[in-house]
Formats: structure tokens, sequence, C-alpha cells
């Protein structure tokens, strides 16, 4: 798997330490739109020019004041410990939080490039669904497990579109808001509208996470027009080679919104099967009666439920559910 090149930020600081940091702190932050590199002197960064020259500069005051930036047009911001000279760039306060001086980066980078342009190599790039015949909570325990097998191949975004919190009560909190307001901007085709999801995603056990929905009239104005656009954004603007959404059984037609997925897992219960039986029904008669074909079953285990080696077992069944599909994961 070829990961997705992102945007370069350089970052040039005599105190090597400082700028490793940053790097690393950038390298865990979900859906950063930028890949950090570092370096300690400005025959480094010019080095480094000669081959590819960065999208941003993030710079110490002093090294800009002793280099030659006439030719440089690209956006360029000075790190320093107090506000900067009246005709120099924007300076960033050096002793904060790594998370507020990379999102002062992206504030000021939007100014002078409202649409960041990703630069992407992806040999592949591949959507999952995972639906249900009745949502529960197995269901989307299994989801994520298959998600972080994933995520340890793929750079995968999670977007899990059921109205209730499974992920966040079992595995770890997520408090970045609702997805629902960004949905909203979504259908409006809002240019910053990809920029401001992926600044909402965190990291929960190695997946990257959108926020979930709050309700369920939030996907009242969306059309499958509207998912088009969202994943082919996704593919060709995003550091990302693959999602997963999780669908449950609320998107209507989900026949026609499911046509958009590579993989298709429907997960049930053996208590549950009146209500695949309805579904597969509705697939092959009123929606798409070709994409039943696609769709992979994955039947929970009825032993386990409600005791406390359930997780394992689910986790086992993601393994073994992703070596079974080897024709479109591996």
């Amino acid at each position: 798997m070829v990961v997705a090149a992102l945007n370069i930020l350089a970052v040039c600081d005599p105190g090597t330490d400082f700028g490793r940091r940053l790097a690393e702190y950038a390298e865990k932050r979900a859906g950063y739109p930028f890949s950090l590199q570092v370096f300690s002197s400005l025959d480094q960064l010019f080095l480094y020019r000669e081959k590819r020259k960065p999208e941003a500069v993030l710079l110490a005051g002093e090294l800009y004041r002793a280099g030659d930036w006439q030719d440089y047009d690209h956006p360029l911001f000075l790190l320093g410990s107090g506000p900067g000279g009246e005709e120099e760039p924007p300076c960033i306060f050096r002793y904060q939080e790594a998370d507020s001086i990379l999102r002062e980066i992206l504030v000021l980078y939007r100014k002078k490039q409202p649409k960041i342009a990703m630069k992407t190599e992806k040999s592949t790039f591949c959507l999952y669904a995972v639906t249900d015949a009745e949502e529960n909570s197995r269901s989307e325990q299994l989801a994520f497990e298959l998600a972080a097998r994933l995520a340890v191949k793929e750079k995968l975004l999670w977007l899990d579109l059921r109205t209730w919190p499974v992920v966040q009560t079992l595995y770890g909190g997520m408090d970045s808001g609702s997805l629902g307001e960004l949905l909203y901007g979504l259908c409006r085709r809002k240019e910053d509208v990809l920029d401001q999801m992926l600044e909402r995603a965190v990291n929960i056990r190695g997946v990257d996470m959108l926020p979930g929905i709050a309700e369920p009239s939030d996907f009242l104005e969306l059309t499958i027009e509207d998912w088009k656009y969202l994943f082919g954004r996704l593919k060709n603007e995003s550091p990302y080679t693959a999602v997963m959404a999780v669908t449950g059984n609320m998107i209507q037609p989900l026949g026609t919104f499911l046509e958009l997925f590579d993989v298709i897992w429907m997960v049930w219960e053996e208590r549950q099967m009146v209500c695949q039986n309805r579904l597969e029904k509705y697939v092959k008669t009123t929606a798409c009666p070709q994409l039943w074909q696609r769709v992979v079953g994955v039947q929970l285990p009825a032993d386990t439920a409600g005791k406390n080696t359930d997780r394992q077992v689910l986790r086992q069944l993601a393994i073994k559910t992703l070596q079974e599909d080897k024709g479109t994961y591996g």
C-alpha cells in the first residue's frame, strides 16, 4: 500500500528537538493535512528545496533574517517568542501547546490558500461499509475491530452514521461535536467542508474517526450525489486510502447508498433472520438487484453475547472475516 504523500510543511529551527516533537505530534493527529519535514539549518532546507518545494515553511525568526526569501511564493510563517516585525511574515508563538501551533498554521495557511490541494499518490482507495439488519452494539464493536485491523495496513477514516455512540463508550472518549453541522456544509458544497471534517477527526486505538451523528434528521437533505462528492474529495484530496462507513440500517434507500461501496459486510445475529430476509427482499426487488451479490454476510456468535470474552471473540471474527475476503482486502 502506498500511503498518500501529504503536503509538506518544512520546520526549520536550530533547536531540532522542537521540530522533531512537533512532527511526532502532527503524525498522530488525525486528518492533519501536512507532513512535517524538520531541518536544523537553512543549508539543509535549501538542499531539500532543490528536490521539492514545500507548500509552507515554519521558520525560526532569526533564520528568516539570515536568508533570502524574495523568490519564495508559498506561505511562510515565523516561529518566535514575541510579535514579529511589521514587514515580516506572520509570527507564531513558540511556547504554546503543539495542537495550538498546528491549528494556527492551518488557519494562516487557509487565508492564503483557501483550499488545500492535497497531493496524493495512492495505489488504491477503498470504501468499506458495515451494515446490519437491526442495529445492535455488537455489530458496531465488530465494525470497529475490522477498522482497527484494516488501519494497520491502510490510512483509514471511520465514518459512523448511527445515532448512538457505542465506540465512544467502549473504546475511549470523543468530544469533537456532531457531524450534522458538517453535513449541512456538504450538501451546500462549501469549499472548506473537507478541511473542517478532517480537523474534527480524532484517533482512537489507531483508527481515525469523525464525530458521530446526533439526530437522524441530519441526513434528510443529503443525496447520493452529496455522498459521491464527499467520497470523491476524500479520495483525491485527503491522506486516507480507505473509508469505513458504519451505516446501520437507517439510510434510505439503503441499497442505493451501499452501491457506492467496494466492500459491504452485513452483520447479523441468528435472532435477526427475519430482519435480514426483509432487507434482502428489499434490495433484490426494489433497490439494486445486483447489489445483493456483493454483500458478504457475517454472523455474530450467539454463545458469547453478554460475556466478558465477547470482545476478544469479535476481534477474532474480524480477523477471520478479513482473511476470507482477501479478494478485496488482501
